[in-house]
């Protein structure tokens, strides 16, 4: 038998020895857990991945949402985020993901876009189980907890209305900010839109001359758009009466410029009288006439706040009446 035969011999001896010496290896090696391959094992896989999801128990799957959501906590690529949601979506994770998926990306300081948590957020409907769970994020420092706490209350509607005044208290915590003022407002109006105007209304007398002129430029742009029949209407036309005649001079300036275009005849009535003869001699005049100005308008601030308490006692948060 030649060399060449001999070697040929030999490297096919040592090549069996070494695949079969491994086959072992390979069979013991553990594959992903079914919630990573759903993830990262590409679009190949996902079709099976989710055939062997659908076989779980109730229990096994929660606990596999539990695990998806969790992993957006350390995941820094935009993409494989968006994989994440995905893949919630596709198992039909439902209101089991909302809260485990905002305390996820809570934790996660490389998101820089929460336009794709917040769409998925508004697609799911909360259990009422997860409400006060979601109460307790809006007393989070972040504005990013607090936004996606009430996207995913607001779907709820007039059912999240234990989480009203933490919302309300956003509304004064970020009001500054007029984007973050309006988004606020928005989603406090799903819930309960006359305790949402009535939080603006009593925000025109803010500390805070910025949440001020915000408060003012959210009724001035309702006034617009509410229809002129409506009673909490009225209630904006008489809170922009008395920024009319407030201290602030640019407040008061804006206000002017908004009931000047008011469809309401008492709103025009009141600024043409402003106008010709000055907040003071109409301030005078209407002590001459018996009636304060001041009084008045001190009645109705309390008739606003006396409807966010009655609201807070209907809703059994007394802990938040003033």
């Amino acid at each position: 038998m030649s060399g060449q035969k001999l070697n040929l011999i030999f490297f096919t001896f040592v090549s069996t020895l070494i695949f079969y010496s491994c086959a072992p290896l390979r069979h013991w090696e553990n594959p992903l857990p079914l919630y990573m391959r759903l993830v990262y094992g590409g679009e190949a896989q996902l079709n099976a991945s989710i055939t062997e999801y659908n076989t779980l128990t109730d229990e096994e799957k929660k606990q596999a949402v539990l695990n998806i959501a969790g992993m957006f906590r350390n995941e820094e690529d935009p993409y494989k985020r968006l994989m994440i949601i995905k893949v919630l979506t596709n198992v039909k994770a439902g209101s089991t993901a909302v809260v485990p998926l905002i305390l996820a990306a809570k934790d996660n300081a490389s998101i820089r876009d929460y336009r794709e948590i917040t769409a998925y957020l508004r697609s799911l409907k909360p259990a009422e189980d997860d409400i006060k769970q979601l109460d307790a994020l809006l007393k989070e420092p972040a504005w990013e907890t607090r936004m996606l706490a009430m996207s995913a209350l607001s779907v709820l509607s007039g059912k999240a209305a234990f989480a009203m005044p933490e919302m309300a208290r956003t509304l004064d915590d970020f009001g500054a900010d007029a984007g973050r003022f309006s988004q606020t407002f928005d989603f406090m109006a799903m819930i309960n839109p006359e305790i949402a105007v009535a939080a603006v209304i009593r925000d025109i007398n803010n500390s805070d001359r910025s949440i001020r002129k915000n408060a003012l430029e959210k009724l001035l742009e309702l006034q617009v758009y509410l229809a002129g029949d409506l009673s909490i209407k009225k209630e904006i036309t008489r809170a922009l009466i008395r920024a009319l005649y407030s201290p602030d001079n640019e407040l008061s300036k804006e206000a002017r410029e908004g009931l000047m275009n008011s469809d309401d005849p008492e709103a025009k009535q009141e600024v043409e009288a402003y106008i010709k003869m000055g907040g003071m001699a109409v301030k005078m005049i209407a002590r001459f006439a018996g009636k304060s100005p001041e009084e008045i308008f001190k009645a109705e601030e309390q008739a606003v706040e006396k409807q966010i308490n009655d609201y807070y006692r209907s809703i059994g948060r007394e802990d938040a009446v003033k």
